[in-house]
């Protein structure tokens, strides 16, 4: 009978084999955070932060949270990463000499790892969508080479199929604007109303109708100044589930948030009526 994952994912090239997406089953998968549509990065980055954060749970203790860290193969270390389970304890031995053997280490092993895997288990708290993007731009860079993880004069070149470039930009999207989706309806958003209280809305060539809403008040105040809005409109805050209703009642209008750009100038993203209807 087949070890479920759970109990195996630190053998071999742990979290770094080459075939994670398609070794995670749907069940641990899912409770991990990750989604089908999610790029290799974001789910690398996914299952690093929730095995780092299980082992923290377990012991607090920096030799263990090493060793722990080694037999997961999380760290962005091209000395470790290359080896397997053995070999990666065995090059913990090298570099911090007595009492890392793997004799001894293995046997101090054969208590915490159960616990991890009992807690990888169970419930996994969802992860942070700005650690995970920050952790998966990371990992990104490290595998191209450009990571600041990489041995000093190391410049491994990784040809990548053609458009593979395409295709994992793709890929972010999806995973990103689902993220979006799902976040939407929660988030405390910033707009403009009328004297009256009526919605201030836009109309664009390429979107048509639009209601612009921010995700912070500075950002509001920015774009009622770009657009020179009438000193007459209100800036107002509201949860999104709220102004979606709104917007779907009317069926017509559709939805941009921080059409300038937002943090580091990216753009912002628009829903149309019809998507509105399906958040």
């Amino acid at each position: 009978m087949a070890l479920p994952v759970e109990r195996k994912l630190h053998k071999g090239a742990g979290v770094r084999r080459p075939d994670l997406m398609g070794f995670l089953t749907e069940p641990f998968a899912e409770r991990l955070g990750v989604f089908d549509d999610d790029a290799p990065c974001v789910v690398l980055a996914k299952v690093i932060w929730q095995v780092s954060a299980v082992i923290r749970k377990v012991t607090r203790d920096s030799k263990w949270i090493t060793v722990l860290d080694a037999t997961y193969n999380l760290s962005q270390d091209p000395e470790l990463n290359s080896l397997d389970l053995k070999g990666r304890l065995e090059e913990l031995k090298r570099r911090h000499g007595a009492g890392w053997d793997p004799s001894t280490t293995n046997s101090k092993l054969s208590e915490l790892r159960p616990e991890v895997i009992r807690r990888l288990e169970g419930r996994l708290d969802w992860p942070p969508e700005h650690k995970i993007e920050e952790l998966a731009r990371s990992e990104e860079a490290y595998a191209s080479g450009q990571g600041q993880g990489q041995a000093p004069g190391d410049r491994r070149t990784i040809v990548l199929p053609e458009d593979a470039a395409g295709q994992l930009i793709a890929d972010m999207n999806r995973s990103g604007r689902r993220t979006l989706d799902f976040a939407l309806p929660r988030l405390s958003l910033h707009f403009a109303v009328s004297a009256k209280g009526n919605l201030v809305t836009t109309q664009t060539a390429e979107f048509g109708e639009t209601l612009a809403v921010f995700t912070s008040e500075g950002l509001l105040r920015q774009y009622l100044a770009e657009v020179r809005a009438s000193e007459s409109e209100v800036p107002v805050t509201d949860v999104g589930r709220r102004i979606i209703d709104v917007l779907v009642a009317r069926g017509r209008v559709g939805l941009v948030v921080n059409p300038l750009g937002g943090h580091g100038g990216h753009g912002g993203q628009h829903w149309t009526a019809e998507e509105l209807g399906g958040l």
